[in-house]
């Protein structure tokens, strides 16, 4: 009988170790497995952050440097972009995944510390004609509004995942303007160039980065033609300075689909492509999330 009793003592803590009792977290629930890509992650940038054995489904409630972090499936694990904003200072940050557990349903944190790297963003200067850096006090006000309207944008969030695969360059061409650039105008530093500018020739076409909605079509004053992609789940890119848009407000559209060609329209001394890109209301540089997303499958 002390036999029996010794044999269903040991049965139950070994049971106990592999699902884990109930309000308690497991193994696998203290020490997940998680990769970030690419390694390093510097301000101004996008990483790519992925999480196995979490045993739970999204969606998944997360933060990172105050930001919501929004996860998706992703062969087999949870994935979600990190963005780091240009004035970061450099350090280990805290990133929190908060999950229901598909077995027992309690409420689970994970926290898990992430590195952000420096990076040093290059100053350029520029001479303009001064009607192009000076404005009138009606013009200021323009530019504030419309300002105010395209950051809007970015607060309509969806949760949905709109976007599938690597995001893609939208036109080729060699890079004239780096983002994060300080940028110093006749002499004056202003506000720090958040994109990059892609040279292309007047009416070349400009294809999307990636599968999404169309969140708005506009001319601006300083951005002059303008269209902004949402992709979904805090992911937006924008594309500005065309000669002519090809796409209206709401419109779906997949990756590589032509949405206008390069111009010359607003601010701008020649014809070229600004593309930028915002994830979760951080601007970050656009071809980090080229490198980012470059590991990720596409579904179609």
């Amino acid at each position: 009988m002390k036999k029996l009793s010794y044999q269903l003592i040991i049965f139950v803590f070994y049971f106990s170790l592999t699902i884990g009792f109930p309000g308690t977290a497991s193994y696998a629930d203290e020490s997940p497995a998680w990769t970030l890509h690419p390694a390093k992650l510097a301000i101004g940038q996008v990483g790519l952050f992925s999480i196995s054995d979490v045993p739970a489904s999204p969606p998944k409630a997360g933060a990172f440097l105050g930001r919501p972090v929004y996860f998706h499936a992703s062969s087999g694990r949870l994935a979600a972009l990190l963005p780091v904003d240009v004035f970061t200072p450099p350090g280990k940050y805290p990133l929190t995944i908060e999950y229901q557990h598909v077995h027992h349903g309690t409420k689970k944190v994970i926290t898990i510390h992430v590195e952000v790297q420096p990076y040093e963003f290059s100053v350029e200067e520029l001479t303009l004609p001064e009607k192009m850096v000076t404005f009138p006090e009606e013009i200021l006000k323009r530019i504030q509004d419309e300002k105010k309207a395209v950051d809007a944008v970015f607060e309509k969030n969806s949760e949905s995942l709109l976007w599938s695969g690597g995001f893609i360059k939208p036109v080729e061409g060699d890079i004239v303007g780096l983002f994060g650039s300080r940028r110093i105008l006749n002499g004056e530093e202003r506000s720090r160039h958040l994109g990059v500018d892609i040279r292309g020739k007047e009416g070349t076409p400009i294809r999307c980065a990636n599968s999404g909605r169309i969140a708005l079509v506009g001319d601006f004053y300083l951005l002059g033609s303008t269209v902004i992609l949402d992709h979904g789940q805090g992911v937006f890119t924008i594309y500005c300075h065309l000669s002519k848009a090809a796409v209206k407000e709401g419109q779906q559209v997949a990756k590589g689909d032509s949405l206008g060609e390069v111009g010359a329209t607003g601010r701008a001394t020649g014809p070229h492509l600004h593309w930028g890109a915002v994830v979760s209301g951080i601007r970050v540089d656009p071809l980090s999330v080229i490198e980012a997303t470059a590991i990720v499958e596409s579904k179609n």
